[in-house]
């Protein structure tokens, strides 16, 4: 299975981060790739699953919503 990295450095405290960048409803405000996003539980937690749809960047690309899981969180 091919596995994606991104490392992003951000002046905000980790837990304001993580609260932001873990909410599906935020997804389309830092990726724009993506159009809508959700989750099969909340709070997440290891193992969530996000399943997500492509917006502009993705029309014609057959990404109607891959899906993905956390496998850890790193501290």
């Amino acid at each position: 299975m091919e596995a994606n990295r991104i490392v992003v450095q951000i002046n905000r405290p980790v837990g304001e981060v993580f609260e932001f960048t873990t909410n599906p409803k935020n997804t389309s405000v830092w990726i724009d790739s993506v159009e809508a996003e959700e989750t099969n539980e909340w709070p997440v937690q290891s193992g969530t699953i996000y399943r997500n749809r492509g917006g502009r960047m993705m029309i014609g690309m057959n990404m109607l919503w891959p899906v993905w899981t956390d496998i850890k969180y790193l501290n």
